[in-house]
């Protein structure tokens, strides 16, 4: 299957239906011959100003084709393209289109399958396909079709130039010029005629053209055929319809009519359909229950008096079948279908055909492929209520959240809406009290991330359908999991209709606000009262339709569009301030304990917006606090200081509303920074690097995360360790690999979906460890109050916390150096401690305790006796022997290096296998065999090298197991 270049996401934005084609004024390709067949010359005429995107339009310099075939009739104007010719940006001197002038451009083709270099198996040729594109990509149309065809006989109508699905639309007393071509197997047609319903117009024999001039007298829709016979008497037809809109009714929409879709509870059969289109001409409604036709029936209202400045169309229907989905769009001045900024349910021609079996939505109704194209929106009228089992869910405090983000893709393999609720045993053990989805709503494609949003009111429904989501978040608040979905307001996407009704020329949308400097897609225009109205609409409707508990709303930098947001991003601006108070206020006055996070990084209006509201009895607004940097650095054994995780060290902030976090979708992984870049001991004994090492530092650093009052977040299986594993590496948003290989996952793609590691007893263990420790939170005030009094020293090797409050005290004290460590840490007070790590008792006979703390050793004390944690949960020294499987054949550097006379080298063997370890010198001459097994246990070992019958020098020792040949150089210096 051939890939564009807007295909990064996904996306196909495929011409779904064929572009007829022929030698006429207006369309976009052009050919000579009309009906071009594989045995002949074609010659391809691309006029860019008629191509639906338009960047070729006025453009001068080199223009190629990205350029298949379709060879199967089920693929025509799909994305299944055959045999293409050149990588994207490949420019062959045969692809280079001669410019005509005036946006006409032209590629000649001598021989079809020969271009093609299609086979003689390939039975038939049914298409040719084509992206017309700059030299270096960045300009290009949409996916444009040509039929070929095998002489059969054809007729069509050139003029007037519409499309197969669309009428033309014309004005009373206009003259309408019919140009019809054709073609028979012989080579001319015996006769063509044209008819206006029944009646015959005009007719031409023994000729494969007809032109009539014909003169429009009535309004509403005339219908036009017109018949081609060969000499052999076999005909065929083509037809078209004409339209002459009757006036546009001018009046209000009825009481309580919002843009969108209205149902109506005293008739399940009627819906009303509102759409803002500011100083569009007119509208029409179309969809399954007129046949996708243009019907004057259907003709929108136009309400001049709505709140907005511009037009609101409006038209109510009935008679519709409650409880039956049927698609609908909007078509838009003759020119424009698409579906309806607040649907809940699209149908994307493109997409909805790849991914989305019966296992995953079932029965979801077909694309009404053939009669419309571009999404379409569902409607759903008489459709059952869910019946909630926690209507009204008591949210946890938010000073008390411990969130784990995820992106369902990644988490599951089958990920689906169904699966998560299924999954929620696991979160519920853990200890997290509320789960954050990166984002749900419709976006490009069906593999994303889900920061491409189109349709900000849909559900994705490659996760699969509505009901099995409100299952989901009905069953975690059944087990007292809140639910925030990752939002994104920030921009939308080209298919979005706040971008398809205007264009994304910000000069011709005013929905469209100025970019900035980390914006993506299109950047929405928040100081517009349309995009206020419409995002105080999305919030509300996820709130009270599917009964989440709020939002991450990403990007919020992003939420204005006043004067100097583009040069201006990351200072302080009071126009953005504003609007996302007013989204609060407007938030909270429907739903008054409703989470709102922000991804901000504005530390000043950060710490305004996080007090906005108290004074009212609201929560303030929450925020992102990345200390993914320090904890990394933290865990892989290096200077770092960690005071920010506390709320309140945050710029004196006194409100519980910083969310800290070690991880999240948009950070590397701990554990792969610990095995990449891991410090080690002066001796060698203690590796950050090594497997069990790195995974017993995920448990240190969650002491001093998980522990520290005020809301916390986890990303993803970092419970397990995850990240260093095959695949498992985050590439930076430059480009660049960072500390990835070329060959991993881009930075949005797929990552591996690891539920293996919960199998292995150490990853188990990090699980298990976090899961005590959110015991012991979730259990103690102590550790989630604002009350608390909270005192720490979190920059040095050994770091600790002091916290009081009145129901219990703790001190928790930890060693992040890589050497043994002896400190003198203040308790609270002197007396009975309890360790919840050991479960063993401290006699302080004073507060000033001295403690000799090994490296990534941790000690959780509290003043009151808690359950500690269960047995082997905190791995000792003792049994740091017991470690993960290795998951690769590793050789480790010697230690000592240089040595004298003896070194140790460790090894790690992820399976039984035939190993072999050698030493060799200079010469490549074998001095020693340290290792000869052929069947060599999985595991990690040790084995030492006396060098005292050699002499100084350079020497190699080498690992070979199976394929695998590991090579580590040592130097001896007597």
């Amino acid at each position: 299957m051939k890939q564009h270049r807007y295909n990064i996401l996904t996306t196909a934005f495929t011409a779904l239906f064929l572009l007829f084609t022929g030698v006429v004024n207006g369309q976009v390709i052009q050919t000579e011959p009309n009906f071009p067949t594989e045995d002949q010359p074609l010659t391809i005429t691309f006029d860019a100003s008629e191509a639906d995107r338009n960047d070729l339009e006025g453009f001068t310099g080199d223009v190629y084709a990205h350029t298949g075939v379709i060879i199967s009739e089920s693929d025509m104007g799909s994305n299944n393209w055959s045999y293409v010719i050149a990588e994207w940006n490949e420019n062959l001197p045969e692809l280079q289109l001669s410019h005509l002038g005036d946006d006409l451009w032209e590629l000649e083709i001598e021989d079809i399958r020969e271009f093609y270099d299609v086979p003689e198996s390939v039975e038939q040729i049914y298409q040719l396909a084509f992206v017309f594109r700059s030299a270096d990509g960045s300009r290009q149309t949409e996916d444009l079709f040509v039929d070929i065809f095998d002489g059969e006989l054809t007729v069509r109508f050139n003029r007037p130039n519409v499309s197969p699905l669309n009428p033309y639309f014309t004005q009373l007393n206009e003259i309408v010029e019919f140009e019809i071509v054709g073609s028979a197997p012989s080579g001319t047609l015996a006769s063509i005629t044209l008819f206006e319903g029944e009646s015959e117009l005009a007719s031409v024999s023994d000729s494969n053209e007809l032109n009539y001039s014909y003169e429009v007298t009535s309004t509403g829709r005339t219908d036009f055929y017109v018949v081609a016979e060969d000499e052999s008497g076999n005909s065929t037809e083509d037809s078209l319809y004409i339209i002459v809109n009757p006036d546009v009714t001018v009046q209000p929409r009825q009481a309580g009519i919002e843009d969108g879709i209205t149902y109506h509870d005293d008739d399940p059969g009627r819906v009303t359909f509102s759409l803002f289109a500011p100083d569009n001409e007119f509208v029409y409604l179309i969809g399954d229950f007129n046949d996708w036709e243009v019907n004057p029936d259907y003709m929108m209202n136009r309400d001049e008096t709505g709140p907005f400045d511009g037009y609101h169309y409006w038209v109510e229907i009935d008679g519709l079948q409650p409880g039956q989905e049927y698609a609908f769009q909007y078509f838009v001045d003759g020119e424009i279908r698409m579906a309806d900024l607040f649907s809940e349910k699209v149908l994307d021609p493109w997409n909805d055909i790849y991914l989305i079996n019966d296992g995953i939505y079932p029965d979801l109704m077909p694309y009404p492929s053939g009669q419309t194209q571009e999404i379409a929106g569902v409607i759903h009228p008489g459709r059952d209520a869910y019946d909630w089992q926690v209507p009204d869910f008591e949210r946890p405090h938010a000073e008390e959240l411990v969130i784990y983000e995820l992106v369902i893709r990644d988490f599951l393999d089958e990920g689906t809406y169904a699966n998560m609720a299924d999954t929620l045993g696991y979160f519920e053990r853990l200890g997290v009290n509320a789960i954050e989805l990166m984002p749900v709503s419709q976006f490009d494609g069906n593999l994303s991330w889900g920061y491409n949003p189109a349709f900000h009111f849909a559900l994705e429904k490659a996760y699969g359908p509505a009901e099995d989501f409100k299952r989901f978040v009905d069953e975690a608040h059944q087990r007292g999991i809140a639910v925030i979905l990752d939002v994104v307001y920030n921009h939308a996407t080209d298919q979005s209709p706040l971008i398809r009704l205007k264009g994304s020329d910000r000069n011709e949308n005013p929905l469209i606000g100025p970019g900035h400097a980390y914006n993506v897609f299109n950047h929405l225009n928040h100081d517009h009262p349309y995009i206020q109205y419409w995002l105080d609409r999305a919030n509300r409707h996820w709130l009270e339709r599917y009964n989440v508990d709020g939002f991450r709303f990403d990007l919020t930098k992003g939420f204005a569009a006043n004067p100097g947001i583009s040069s201006n991003v990351d200072n302080y601006n009071q126009g953005r301030v504003d609007n996302l108070k007013r989204m609060a206020d407007e938030m909270w006055s429907f739903d008054s304990d409703a989470y709102l996070i922000l991804e901000h990084f504005q530390r000043e209006e950060e710490l305004e917006l996080a007090v906005y509201g108290r004074d009212e009895g609201f929560q303030g607004m929450m925020f992102w606090n990345n200390m993914n940097h320090e904890y990394s650095e933290a865990s892989m054994g290096y200077t770092s200081n960690l005071t920010n995780t506390y709320f309140g060290n945050i710029n004196g902030l006194d409100v519980a509303n910083g969310i800290s976090y070690m991880e999240s979708h948009d950070e590397q992984w701990m554990m792969l920074k610990n095995l990449k870049f891991g410090n080690s001991s002066s001796d060698g004994s203690y590796d950050v690097t090594h497997d069990l090492t790195a995974l017993e530092r995920q448990k240190s650093v969650a002491a001093f995360f998980l522990t520290v009052p005020g809301p916390r977040m986890l990303w993803q299986f970092g419970e397990l360790g995850y990240g260093g594993g095959p695949n498992e590496c985050l590439k930076p948003g430059d480009g660049s690999d960072g500390d990835c290989e070329p060959s991993d996952p881009g930075r949005t793609d797929q990552k591996p979906v690891r539920w293996d590691y919960y199998e292995n007893s150490a990853r188990q263990n990090v699980y298990r460890s976090w899961s005590e420790m959110l015991r012991l939170r979730n259990e103690n005030p102590v550790f989630t109050s604002r009350e608390t009094v909270f005192e720490s020293s979190l920059g040095g090797e050994v770091k600790w916390m002091r916290m009081q409050h009145e129901t219990m005290d703790a001190m928790i004290v930890g060693n992040f150096d890589v050497e043994t460590q002896s400190s003198t840490v203040t308790f609270p007070d002197s007396g009975e401690w309890f360790d919840f790590v050991t479960g063993t008792t401290l006699n302080a006979e004073t507060a000033d305790q001295t403690f000799e703390l090994q490296p990534g050793e941790v000690r959780i004390y509290t003043s009151q006796f808690v359950e500690p944690a269960g047995e082997d949960v905190f791995v000792s020294s003792e049994r740091q022997e017991e470690s993960t499987q290795p998951q690769t054949f590793r050789l480790n550097p010697n230690y000592p290096n240089p040595f004298n006379p003896t070194t140790n080298i460790s090894y790690e063997i992820p399976e039984r296998s035939d190993v072999t370890i050698a030493v060799y010198d200079m010469l490549g001459r074998e001095v020693a065999t340290l290792v000869q097994d052929q069947q060599h246990p999985a595991g990690t070992f040790t084995v030492s090298f006396d060098a005292s019958g050699l002499s100084s020098g350079i020497y190699f020792t080498r690992l070979e197991a199976g394929s695998t040949s590991v090579t580590r150089k040592m130097s001896l210096i007597k």
